[in-house]
């Protein structure tokens, strides 16, 4: 099939899917269906036009020569826009919300003790410690007389709506699958997020109706976790051998933070030192970190084996997959996993692909694996720092190659990997969260080599505590 007739044949179930999504019935469907053949081959050829400047301003490939130019853009662009359009429509509207839910939800910074909403919680996932994305059912309100809470007149029993919010709680031993007997009341009442933030569309993407915080003293009457799975008993084994170690608390949470990717084990005043500094990323999983650790594995096995062996570039991808894993599948990782898999499998059919190709097929993977995360600032940062990476690095690399010493060309190279991913992410950080840290450039030129240098000694150490050869550590290798 020609590209034409692919684009027109796209372009239709664009349009069409996209009428099916919005709920359109009877007359206005027809006439929605007339206007869509209509308007297909408008939008063939914007798609078309658009792919062409696309593919004339970053393609090295020269229109003159006459080779025929692959329909992987133009095949793989409308499919990931349509299945993003369907994503978002859903994200764009509120969810049913009970009334009763509503009517305790708290107004500012006043909290209510008069009332309260009985709720069994169900722990949906680990965000973080201390922080939680809760299934809720309300079972009951209540009104305060006196010292006891009775149910009130009027207002039905709210046994019946299921929804999530995103929680804290000052319980940091909690897992996936743990119930949780509530009472929301006071400043535990759900709160209210503004419409247009960065926080609103971080609730939106984990499927979260409102934000709530809960004392365990306070608001918890009851806990009941079952036995945690695999992922639960790994994190807690890792935790409990790192203070087998006996560093520092501020020691073990960088530790943790960067091993596990998550930067809720950081002190908080060294996070904060961090997100001034611009590098928080670090402490977050992301494709630095699976790259890494690909890297070692995929230099010892290519050492003997030859770079291009697909031993050497195939196995990695088995440690790789099992941290994807171990740590819940993050957005970020699981594009880096992809990626590497993609790139892998083209060097092993000796196919080509244009960097725009790979990049696309790498979200269109993603987002079928993982849908619900695909939509979300993370996601949207991952892929724009390797789009940034991809497209604005070879530039700055024609000029770098010039630099004869070899100390201020490898500098330069690193500020200008730096400078073009941030190129791409820089707008999306202000856009998302209202400013950018522009001194993160010179810390990333430092502190990106040496992650890079400590993230193999930390999987070493680790690895080693948790097979019980802390002593080993202590003794012979404690300068890791």
């Amino acid at each position: 099939m020609h590209c034409s007739q692919l684009m027109r044949a796209i372009a239709l179930a664009i349009v069409v899917i996209t009428g099916i999504s919005s709920g359109l019935r009877g007359a206005v469907w027809v006439l929605y269906l007339s206007l869509a053949i209509v308007i297909s081959p408008l939008l063939v050829f914007v798609l078309r036009s658009g792919m062409d400047f696309i593919n004339s301003g970053i393609s090295t490939r020269v229109i003159a020569t006459g080779q025929r130019r692959s329909c992987g853009p133009f095949l793989f662009l409308p499919i990931l826009l349509t299945l993003i359009l369907l994503r978002i429509l859903p994200l764009a509207q509120r969810p049913d919300v009970p009334a009763v839910w509503e009517h305790y939800r708290m107004r500012g910074d006043q909290p209510v003790y008069d009332y309260s909403l009985l709720a069994r919680a169900e722990v949906a996932s680990v965000l973080k410690p201390g922080t939680y994305l809760l299934n809720v059912r309300l079972r009951q309100s209540q009104d305060r007389y006196r010292r006891r809470w009775l149910p009130p007149i009027g207002l039905p029993r709210s046994d019946r709506y299921d929804f999530s919010v995103y929680a804290r709680v000052n319980a940091y031993d909690l897992h996936a699958g743990c119930l949780l007997d509530v009472r929301i009341y006071g400043r535990s009442a759900p709160r209210s997020v503004a419409p247009d933030s960065s926080f609103q569309l971080y609730l939106r993407s984990l499927g979260a109706l409102d934000s709530i915080q809960l004392s365990r003293r306070y608001h918890v009457l009851e806990i009941d976790c079952p036995p945690p799975d695999y992922r639960a008993r790994l994190i807690a084994l890792v935790r409990e051998r790192t203070a087998a170690l006996n560093w520092s608390r501020e020691k073990t949470g960088v530790l943790l933070a960067l091993l596990l990717g998550r930067s809720g084990y950081l002190d908080r005043e060294l996070k904060d030192r961090a997100a001034r500094a611009g590098v928080l990323h670090l402490f977050a999983a992301s494709g630095l970190h699976l790259g890494i650790l690909y890297a070692c594995f995929y230099l010892l096995l290519a050492a003997p084996l030859g770079r291009k062996h697909p031993v050497a570039l195939l196995l990695p991808l088995c440690p790789a997959f099992g941290y994807v894993l171990f740590l819940d599948t993050p957005a970020s990782l699981l594009r880096a996993l992809c990626f590497t898999g993609l790139h892998a499998g083209m060097f092993l059919t000796y196919n080509r692909q244009h960097r725009l190709d790979l990049l696309l097929n790498t979200a269109l993977v993603v987002f079928c694996i993982d849908p619900l995360r695909f939509v979300s600032v993370g996601t949207a940062l991952s892929f724009g720092a390797v789009g940034g990476i991809f497209f604005a690095f070879p530039v700055f690399q024609q000029y770098i190659l010039s630099v004869r010493n070899r100390v201020a060309r490898m500098i330069a190279g690193q500020l200008s990997l730096t400078l073009a991913a941030t190129l791409f992410t820089a707008p999306m950080c202000v856009w998302f969260f209202g400013y950018h840290t522009w001194a993160g450039q010179l810390s990333n030129l430092i502190l990106v080599p040496l992650t890079g240098l400590l993230l193999p000694l930390l999987f070493i150490t680790i690895f080693m505590t948790v097979c019980g050869l802390e002593w080993f550590l202590q003794e012979w290798c404690w300068w890791l």
